[in-house]
């Protein structure tokens, strides 16, 4: 028997931790003088100790260890739980280790940050039409406030004036645009739009920072195992129609993506 200050050298464990492991019922001392209030450990219980260490090293809690010594058969459970888990960690690192080079490879990346958003489903009030260049956009905007002013439709508290460029490919001429607003109610003019996810670059100023915008959401999409499978897509937090300063402008640039198989 050995007395807790050897049985702390033999265990590399300290004094205190031995008295919280008693507390615990994790480990408790052989037995207890009655008199001097000594506390004896027994050589087998080394071998708990060392348990101990090992699984706490691996990650377990004081809780979960107390459970698997009194009960063995839980121990492949907890293996299993736990490899997921670090299954799990590892792929965070490995995302922060692709940001990283993505970083050092590209500083846009940091200055264009990229994050996926799931837009939920909602009633909108569109206006679509072919135009004849990107330019009268704001045709399709004052046409499409006017429909709004007509039905007396209340606009949500989170609009989502979005602008969605529908032509397969890029376009300077005849350029098929939709815009719309998030609406309440019910009109025979609303129509529901699905859910959908997608990887946004929110950002300030002026649209010529376009391709800078396009390239870090490209770079996000092949990197992160996705497709793009939609339209692009311009949300406006600040436009043109609120501020004629570039500088006032907010801007959220994406596109409806899906996972690749």
């Amino acid at each position: 028997m050995f007395k807790i200050g050897d049985f702390s050298k033999l265990t590399n464990l300290t004094v205190r931790a031995l008295h919280h492991y008693e507390k615990l019922e994790l480990l408790t001392p052989e037995s207890i003088d009655a008199l001097t209030n000594y506390r004896y450990y027994s050589a087998r219980q080394i071998i708990t100790a060392n348990q101990i260490k090992v699984f706490q090293q691996v990650g377990f809690s004081l809780k979960e260890i107390k459970k698997m010594l009194e009960n063995p058969d839980l121990m492949e459970d907890y293996y299993s739980t736990l490899e997921m888990e670090l299954k799990a960690e590892r792929e965070k690192v490995k995302k922060r280790q692709m940001m990283l080079n993505l970083l050092q490879q590209n500083p846009l990346t940091a200055e264009y940050h990229v994050e996926l958003k799931e837009i939920p489903a909602r009633k909108v009030v569109s206006i679509r039409k072919i135009v004849a260049s990107e330019d009268q956009e704001f045709q399709l905007w004052n046409e499409l406030m006017r429909k709004i002013e007509k039905q007396n439709a209340k606009i949500a508290d989170s609009p989502l004036a979005m602008t969605i460029y529908h032509d397969p490919e890029y376009r300077q001429t005849d350029v098929d645009l939709e815009v719309q607003m998030n609406v309440i109610g019910n009109s025979s003019d609303f129509k529901t739009i699905p859910n959908f996810m997608m990887p946004t670059v929110t950002f300030s100023g002026s649209y010529e920072q376009m391709p800078q915008v396009t390239t870090a959401l490209a770079l996000w999409t092949e990197n992160n195992g996705y497709s793009i499978s939609g339209p692009m897509i311009n949300i406006f937090h600040v436009s043109p129609a609120q501020s004629s300063n570039p500088d006032d402008w907010v801007t959220e640039t994406g596109y409806e993506v899906r996972p690749n198989e």
